[in-house]
């Protein structure tokens, strides 16, 4: 019983910003087709280009870490390294060094896509590289024995093997650019402007909340179907030894290479005209460290409350298949939904933005965790507590004994993600907060009046915070797994 209300208990949290707006919304539901039907096109159009270019150049990067897997390991490690930057840095960072880049850069639908490209190519190629580990292992090695050609095999067997698995990629990678939108936010302009931004616009801007409920009701339902879809694209990690290397190829090492070596140059160009303009920064005073501060303290309030919810969630046990169903096929409501239904449930006053920005990022983070190998690492743990219940043992017994010392260093980890996530936010922040008061939203204040020099190198605080963020939580995981073992 308690297990059956714990699981309806959390199944209520995660909708709650919906509940929250539904009920609030009065004067009845009116919305204009035409926006509907425009912003949607958007949408689609976006999340559609954003996903196939990525997909493409993603194919040919696996191709460079297929090629160095197994006997350029070393290599193979830094590539791994270069195509997962994108993802853990700032996205402030990234969308800097892409728009210094670019001159002029196109603001709209392209930039929209670029950008998406940018961040997402890199861990597609993981994803690709794992895959084709997982599936063509077992044919591979035969094809070469025969003599066949590379393009050959993969005319004829590979592309035929990974055609259902690229098109799981391309569906969650979709559902991903879907919901975009600090992107869209900072570069879509007038004519980009997706279902995510409008949604924004109307509640922020012109406080419409009518439209802006209905809109997030169809952005989320589009998104359930686009991801429950792409359930089963998540990562198999090989577990076959057989070489593939003869299948890859250097242009995909070359690939990865230009576009970081690009990337990288970009971003340190922008750095060297900011510090041209450092005396700028005088007029910030001590706001610069108060809001490296703030942002520090946002990023482990967050980390604490995902701790605290992923502990609860074990208490679990077993996941019940409605629930595990409905977060697989969930990637998180509306972002500007998510916002405005907390600010219509907390007080205005900024202080409380230390309680709204936490809440926002652990309800629009959860599903990503449990789909990210979280919810299946807990479900692995299902046999040992059917033993465990067949012996007697309590629940609470088991999330002590069994549960939870084996899901806290990965669940410290996800939580530690999601924190550096915190530390480079602007978007999630501009919404809940009156002032700026994070180094996140100082670089977005920055980068929309146009001073792109002294938002790059603000951003490098950004990048320090992240970091110590992370590296504190690793430290508190090393010296906790420590203990356990002494």
């Amino acid at each position: 019983m308690q297990r059956s209300l714990l699981g309806f208990a959390i199944l209520l949290f995660l909708i709650s910003p919906v509940i929250f707006l539904l009920f609030s919304v009065t004067g009845g539901f009116q919305i204009q087709i035409d926006e509907l039907l425009w912003a949607v096109k958007n949408s689609f159009f976006q999340s559609f280009m954003s996903a196939f270019f990525c997909l493409f150049f993603g194919f040919i990067a696996a191709l460079g870490l297929i090629k160095t897997h197994q006997h350029r390991p070393a290599i193979h490690a830094v590539l791994v390294v270069l195509c997962l930057i994108p993802q853990f840095i700032p996205v402030v960072v990234v969308l800097i060094s892409v728009m210094n880049g670019l001159q002029p850069f196109p603001m709209g639908l392209p930039g929209i896509i670029i950008v998406h490209v940018v961040s997402y190519f890199g861990m597609t190629a993981i994803l690709i590289q794992n895959q084709a580990q997982e599936v063509l292992s077992q044919t591979s090695q035969a094809a070469q024995v025969i003599g066949s050609s590379r393009f050959m095999f993969y005319r004829k067997i590979g592309f035929p093997l990974l055609r259902k698995d690229l098109i799981l990629i391309f569906t969650y990678l979709t559902a991903v650019f879907f919901s975009s939108f600090s992107v869209p936010l900072i570069v879509g302009g007038g004519r980009g402007t997706t279902l995510e931004v409008l949604i924004f616009e109307k509640m922020r801007l012109s406080s419409d909340w009518s439209p802006a409920v209905i809109l997030s009701l169809v952005q989320t339902a589009l998104l359930f179907v686009l991801s429950f879809l792409a359930i089963k694209g998540r990562a198999k990690f090989s577990k076959q030894q057989a070489s593939l290397s003869w299948l890859g190829s250097y242009a995909g090492v070359f690939l990865i290479l230009i576009i970081m070596a690009a990337f990288f140059a970009s971003f340190a160009s922008a750095v060297v005209d900011g510090l041209s303009q450092i005396g700028n920064l005088s007029i910030y005073g001590t706001d610069l460290i108060e809001a490296f501060l703030a942002s520090l303290f946002l990023a482990f309030l967050t980390y604490s409350a995902v701790m605290g919810f992923l502990f609860a969630f074990c208490g679990l046990g077993r996941v019940p298949h409605y629930l595990d169903t409905f977060l697989n096929g969930y990637i998180a409501p509306s972002t500007a939904l998510t916002c405005f239904g907390l600010l219509v449930y907390f007080p205005a006053d900024f202080y409380w933005s230390y309680i709204k920005i936490p809440l926002a990022f652990l309800l629009l983070s959860l599903p990503s965790l449990y789909r990210l190998g979280w919810g299946e690492k807990l479900k692995s743990l299902d046999p040992q507590i059917q033993i465990a219940r067949s012996l007697g043992a309590g629940s609470f017994q088991i999330l002590k004994k069994i549960t939870w010392p084996q899901m806290k260093s990965h669940s410290r980890f996800m939580s530690g993600l999601v924190a550096t996530w915190v530390c480079g936010d602007f978007a999630i922040s501009r919404i809940l907060s009156t002032r700026d008061f994070t180094l996140g939203l100082i670089v977005e204040s920055l980068m929309t009046s146009y001073r792109l020099s002294l938002a790059s190198l603000l951003s490098l605080l950004l990048i320090l915070a992240s970091g110590l963020c992370f590296f504190i939580v690793l430290g508190l995981d090393y010296v906790d797994n420590r203990k356990f073992k002494n």
